[in-house]
């Protein structure tokens, strides 16, 4: 009989492993960089409702290759080949600082080649891009830079989640959905406002 505390068990291990690899890594706030993608596994497994163990491996190291150029074969060796693929579909790779100095432009064309991809992807990969889209917009605290007001006004509002929300419903994806979570706004769980955020 399956043993339902394994996956538990097995994210345990995949989180050890994440805070290992970013250890010292900071985000723009100046929080550990391992947050932002515990809290991507925590919306996809309690917003998402996403059970299985591949997926929220996956969220939880969806940076790993982008930011701290973990290798998608390593990743293979360690948690599997659907996990790898997965991972490097969340990853762009190409863009470093030393050619692309500009943080505004390097971050319009990640999100650019994100959402070329949206298309293509199945279920998991949009609810894991949905997922860190949402944190990306929690972390802002509701007061967001110039440079975030721009991204999400540009990329999450006015392109990549009508473009998400579109291949959710090709895929009958029957749960929460950008219109009924992010609006100009804020960020909403039903009628109730969880952030406001000013992106005008």
């Amino acid at each position: 009989m399956h043993d339902p505390r394994t996956a538990e068990a097995d994210l345990y291990d995949v989180t050890a492993y994440l805070i290992d690899v970013m250890q010292g890594a900071v985000r723009r706030d100046g929080r550990p960089a391992h947050t932002h993608p515990i809290r991507v596994c925590l919306i996809l497994r309690h917003l998402f409702e996403v059970t299985r163990s591949e997926l929220l491996t996956a969220a939880l190291l969806h940076d790993v290759t982008e930011d701290m150029a973990i290798a998608k074969e390593d990743i293979a060796k360690l948690f599997g080949e659907e996990i790898a693929t997965r991972v490097d579909a969340q990853t762009y790779v190409g863009i470093s600082e030393s050619l692309i100095p500009d943080f505004d432009e390097r971050h319009a064309l990640k999100y650019d080649n994100k959402l070329r991809r949206i298309p293509h992807w199945d279920l998991g990969n949009c609810l894991i891009l949905f997922a860190d889209a949402l944190d990306n917009l929690f972390s802002l605290d509701g007061n967001p830079d110039e440079c975030c007001r721009a991204l999400y006004r540009n990329f999450v509002l006015e392109s990549g989640l009508p473009a998400l929300e579109k291949r959710l419903k090709e895929l009958n994806w029957t749960g929460h959905l950008p219109s009924t979570i992010i609006s100009p706004e804020g960020v909403y769980i039903g009628p109730r406002p969880i952030l406001p955020i000013v992106l005008c």
